[in-house]
């Protein structure tokens, strides 16, 4: 007998669209109906075949559903049952494990809902079954990846975490993750089961690669970079994000930033002179010269010299050797340009020249210069790291 009840979806089967939501794939629920009166079960076509039974295989008797119980459930379904009828509970609802033609087993998930007649007697009872085997067993090989990843992570000996792609959901906290926790993102009381964007949510998409993203603590003192690697070919899908100190690195950078902001060139705002630092600033790492200049304005050179020097106390040459050192400097601290690339970068044909220049304006060789500089910026920001640490 074909069941189509359709009360039954209407009392129960909005409870379980999460179920069918949490499904890798789409899953045909088998319908029931008990006769309490006269102790009979109807069960529809998708039941049978949720356990690999035809339609004619399968009789009407409770027997039918409970002697094909797993014996460690049958005690839990029978007490719940009883609880429903006693009305103890609104529904009835169980998670246990059905015997297959096969001689597997299955698990499904059971809800049901108990109907009263005039006389207040509990005849009959609606309710549909949903086959929850690939949600278990996602579940079960999700716990024994976990008894292989978790000693990753605590191997490794600063703050890392396990987590699952495509959604970056976390798995596991080794225990100086757990300590640096509470500081780091004061308001994640609990990160087990989360997206990975709940603590990095400017992290770039999980794609099979390993990256890098940088976040900053709460009490803005302090700078940790999250590395994210995908982990080997047999724990496929996961990955380890490990968190390292860059405080100092990060001081480095800004005492960097600080430096070559004060030493930037400020060329004069006068409006007569602008178009010739316009095409000073725009040209000086061309090799050009003042008579270059000269013409791009449409002044003679001695011309041009005398009117530059006498707004700014500056020839021509002098600003665009300025741009070009002040270029310079950017590059022997934030490159590992040799000396020769540099000085064809920012606009001279021959590096003696410009080692020569260089001297001039800061009283060392650019060797030197970068090297005592390097050295200052790394020792302040190990200064800057320890104190935090502090």
């Amino acid at each position: 007998m074909a069941i189509t009840c359709s009360r039954c979806h209407g009392i129960v089967w909005s409870k379980e669209s999460q179920i069918q939501a949490s499904m890798a794939t789409p899953v045909k629920d088998g319908l029931w109906e008990w006769n309490l009166l006269k102790n009979t079960i109807t069960f529809s076509s998708e039941w049978k075949a949720m356990l690999g039974y035809l339609d004619a295989e399968i009789g009407n008797s409770p027997v039918e559903w409970l002697h094909r119980i797993h014996p460690e459930d049958v005690e839990g379904v029978r007490s719940r049952l009883t609880a429903h009828f006693g009305g103890q509970t609104a529904d009835f609802h169980s998670e246990h494990r059905l015997l297959h033609r096969d001689g597997s087993y299955r698990w499904v998930k059971v809800r049901g809902h108990s109907l009263t007649n005039e006389e207040g007697i509990r005849h009959l009872m609606i309710g549909f079954q949903v086959d929850l085997t690939p949600y278990r067993q996602s579940l079960s090989t999700i716990q024994m990846q976990r008894i292989t990843i978790e000693p990753i992570a605590d191997a490794i000996p600063f703050p890392a975490l396990i987590m699952t792609e495509p959604d970056g959901m976390i798995l596991y906290l080794n225990q100086q993750w757990e300590e640096l926790l509470p500081r780091l993102f004061p308001q994640c009381q609990e990160l087990i089961g989360q997206s990975y964007r709940q603590i990095f949510p400017a992290a770039p998409d999980l794609n099979g690669k390993a990256c890098c993203h940088d976040i900053e603590t709460q009490d803005h003192d302090q700078w940790l970079r999250a590395h994210i690697y995908p982990l080997n070919e047999h724990l496929q899908g996961f990955y380890l994000v490990c968190l390292v100190d860059i405080t100092g690195h990060k001081q480095v950078e800004l005492d960097l930033q600080n430096f070559l902001a004060t030493t930037k060139v400020e060329p004069p705002v006068q409006p007569s002179l602008t178009k010739v630092f316009s095409f000073i600033e725009a040209n000086y790492r061309e090799g050009i010269a003042l008579k270059d200049v000269a013409k791009a304005v449409g002044y003679s050179a001695a011309y041009l010299t005398s009117m530059v020097q006498q707004a700014t106390g500056k020839t021509v040459n002098q600003w665009i050797t300025e741009y070009r050192m002040a270029e310079a400097r950017l590059l022997l601290l934030k490159t590992n340009q040799s000396i020769q690339q540099i000085a064809f970068s920012v606009g001279y044909k021959g590096v003696e020249h410009f080692i020569r220049q260089f001297r001039q304006n800061h009283a060392s060789p650019p060797q030197v210069w970068r090297k005592e500089h390097l050295k200052q910026l790394n020792k302040h920001g190990q200064k800057t790291t320890r104190e935090s640490n502090n």
